[in-house]
Parts: structure tokens; C-alpha cells; sequence
């Protein structure tokens, strides 16, 4: 090896990882020179820690502050050692959850700035080994922690991972720090992930919100493996398994639902009523536009096991539904209507039993609808599955060039929320 050319040590030096090239360097000067061309480690970095530039160093910890320029190139050498010493514990994660905490802050700071800025810095490893000795804290949610203690409790903002407001029931998902884990873990062998709490009322003795499977849960004949994002309610069953088999998989699929618009939002709030350009029914009646989508909400919802069928999951479970009725500004002013009253059909999911409502106007309320307006508002239903139901009907309009009434209808829309297929409910 020490009589090949240069560029043939370069080829063969690019397929080796760290230690390999680390031990190169003490056999020889020319082999120590050569392993250690910049290229290489470039490589290296890139592969290993997604840092493939200088502005890849912003807000990574242990690169700020250090000058890693020597002779007018960086030293990706140095660059790498030092990303080895700091975060090579989490080498087989670090890319990945970086690279998600990269997009994540990207759309924030751009849609949902307050939020953004309600995240915490780091926590410090010292403070994570005294947990991993009580609970399995999977690696990519200690490396998650090193990057963004979750956020922070002090700031008025809404939750990271979404909220939602209904009439006067207000939820958010904060993002848990440090702190809040260890409160919870007396609760069992959860780790917390979010909690559904509003900033002021965070309760340890509350275990509503998104938590991780610390350990095997078949130990207690529940089909989940450690690292499952579970997802609790707050009586009956205690937690279920729908939301990903792992902390990163739902980061990034949550991540990827912000980027594509799934979610609406404002400054400080993300609402996790799906975007009606995204999910749930959207029909035109005469020039009356009705929009509709459903939302599951968790905390307020309670279910327990079928005696009978094991596997069939019963209760109460309480869906917030979002309206939107419109009229384009180019329709004619003539088929302006007021809504006097609605009419719902709602089809169980389990039983098929069909459930008709009838009543006058809408929370209260008889708007009016008139080319380029809409009216918008919110309420409940409570179903006895989670799974498979769906709502329809329609809205009695009067018109008001006093012609006679038009039926805005409302097209099916589920009653429901989605079970990536390789999860099932735990018991």
C-alpha cells in the first residue's frame, strides 16, 4: 500500500469509516498524510452527520464558536473528531432527527414563528443517563432532547405538536422537556413525549397526551415493542397504540404533514383540524359551498374492551367537527341565502344504526351568506366507535330574493381517525 499512487489510496480510503482511517494514521507518515486529505472527512461528515458545508455548523453543539478554518480550508478532519466527541453516542440517529429538527425549524420559523421560539435549548447529556437508568429511553428521542429540550412552558404560545378549540374546551400538545418526563415516569413505563395540557395546568398526576413505550409492553400481554408512540385517553382504556412505531417516524411524518399544508395555523398556534383542502368533504349546492372534517378528541373521550369481542373497542368518543359554508365572489347576488336550519344523518360505524338531528341554525346562530363571504364555526358529536362513522345532511337556505329555499347539502365525512396498518389497538 505504501507504493500506490494517490489517487488510488484516495479510492480505497473512501470506502472506510472512522476508526479505519483513524488507525491509518499510525502506520506511516504517508498513509497518515494521505487519510487524512480533507475530501475524505468531508465525506465522512456528510455521511455520517449530514454536514456537507460551513452552514451546516449553525446551531449544532460543538461546532459553534470554533474556527475550524485552517489555510483557507476547513478542517473537516477536526471538523468530524470533534462531532465524534460531542455526539457520537447518537452517530446511528443524528443524521436522521437533525435533519427532521432542520425542516421542522425551517416551516416554523416561516408559519408559526412564536412557536418556533418557544423551543427550549438543549438539555445536557448528564442530565439524560440518570433517566436511561430508570426507563429505556429510545436513542433517538435522547438524541431529539439534546437538540430542543421540548419547549418552553413560560412562553403564551400554543403546542408544537398541535392543538385545537371547540366551543370552550382549549387543548394543546407541548412538546415534554426533561422535567416533565421524569415527573410522569412513576406512572408507569411511559416516557412522556407531549402532553395534553395547557401551559399553566401541566399535571404530573395527568397522563393524557402522546408517551413512548419505555419497555417491551408484551411483559404485560400488550402487542407493543419499546419505542411505540402510544397515545392515551384519560379513562377506560389507558393508552392506544395509533400514532407510529417510533418517536422519529411520527416527527417526520408530522413534519412532512406541516410541510405539505395538512394542518392550518397562525402565529403561535398550529390546529390540527385537518386543512379542508386536504381531507374531509367539499360540495357546491346552488352556489353554496359547504366544507367539512372531523377531529378525534382524545382527552375528552373514553372507551373500554368489548367482554363479548375482545378486540372491539367501545365507549364514548367524542368528535369535533369543523363547517365552513361559502359563496364564491363571482356568484350572483340573487342566490344569497340564510341558513334557518340543519339536518344531520350519522352512520355508526360499528352497529351501521343511523342517528337523525334536526334543529334550527347552527350554534345559536342564522348567518347569512352572500358572494365572497362564509361563515365558519365548530361543534361536537359523540359516537360509541372511534372507527368508521360518518355524517351527512344538509342546510336549509332561504333565499333572500324571497324565491324559496335551497338544500346546501353536506357530503359524507368521516367520524374517525387512521391506524397506520402495522399498529393495532393495545388492550
Amino acid at each position: 500500500m505504501e507504493y500506490l499512487p494517490v489517487e488510488t489510496l484516495f479510492n480505497i480510503f473512501s470506502y472506510l469509516e472512522y476508526d479505519a482511517l483513524c488507525v491509518l494514521t499510525s502506520i506511516s507518515r504517508r498513509l497518515s498524510i494521505a487519510s487524512s486529505e480533507g475530501l475524505l472527512w468531508k465525506a465522512l461528515c456528510g455521511g455520517d452527520w449530514g454536514i456537507l458545508n460551513e452552514t451546516d455548523f449553525d446551531g449544532v453543539e460543538g461546532l459553534r464558536g470554533i474556527n475550524f478554518v485552517v489555510d483557507a480550508n476547513i478542517n473537516w478532519k477536526l471538523v468530524y473528531k470533534v462531532m465524534q466527541r460531542v455526539w457520537g453516542r447518537y452517530k446511528s440517529v443524528y443524521r436522521r432527527v437533525k435533519s427532521m429538527w432542520n425542516r421542522l425549524e425551517v416551516w416554523l420559523k416561516a408559519n408559526c414563528p412564536q412557536v418556533y421560539h418557544s423551543l427550549a435549548p438543549p438539555c445536557e447529556e448528564k442530565e439524560i443517563l440518570p433517566l436511561q437508568r430508570r426507563v429505556s429511553i429510545p436513542l433517538e428521542y435522547q438524541c431529539s432532547l439534546r437538540i430542543h429540550n421540548g419547549q418552553n412552558f413560560s412562553k403564551p404560545v400554543g403546542g408544537l405538536l398541535g392543538g385545537f378549540q371547540v366551543y370552550h374546551t382549549e387543548e394543546d400538545l407541548y412538546l415534554a422537556n426533561i422535567a416533565q418526563i421524569e415527573m410522569l415516569l412513576p406512572a408507569g413505563n411511559f416516557i412522556c413525549l407531549a402532553s395534553a395540557q395547557t401551559v399553566a395546568s401541566f399535571n404530573p398526576n395527568s397522563i393524557r397526551g402522546l408517551f413512548i413505550a419505555g419497555s417491551n409492553m408484551s411483559s404485560l400481554g400488550l402487542p407493543h415493542p419499546q419505542g411505540t408512540v402510544l397515545r392515551t385517553l384519560p379513562k377506560g382504556v389507558k393508552y392506544l397504540c395509533f400514532e407510529s412505531e417510533s418517536f422519529i417516524d411520527y416527527m417526520e411524518r408530522y413534519t412532512r404533514d406541516l410541510e405539505i399544508g395538512r394542518f392550518d395555523c397562525t402565529s403561535r398556534n398550529i390546529i390540527r383540524f385537518p386543512t379542508f383542502a386536504k381531507e374531509g368533504s367539499d360540495v357546491t349546492t346552488k352556489g353554496i359551498r359547504v366544507r367539512a372534517n372531523a377531529l378525534l378528541l382524545h382527552s375528552l373521550s373514553m372507551g373500554y374492551w368489548s367482554k363479548s369481542e375482545p378486540h372491539k373497542l367501545l365507549g364514548q368518543f367524542l368528535f369535533a367537527y369543523r363547517i365552513r359554508i361559502s359563496m364564491d365572489a363571482n356568484e350572483n347576488p340573487e342566490n344569497s341565502a340564510q341558513l334557518e336550519s340543519r339536518h344531520w344523518e350519522i352512520i355508526e360505524g360499528e352497529s351501521g344504526r343511523e342517528t337523525i338531528v334536526d334543529g334550527e341554525g347552527v350554534i345559536g346562530k342564522f348567518p347569512v351568506i352572500t358572494p365572497g363571504s362564509y361563515f365558519e364555526y365548530a361543534s361536537q358529536t359523540q359516537q360509541e366507535s372511534p372507527y368508521g362513522n360518518i355524517m351527512k345532511g344538509y342546510f336549509r337556505m332561504r333565499l333572500r330574493n324571497g324565491l324559496g329555499y335551497v338544500n346546501a347539502e353536506v357530503a359524507p365525512f368521516a367520524l374517525d381517525f387512521p391506524v397506520p396498518q402495522n399498529l393495532h389497538l393495545s388492550r
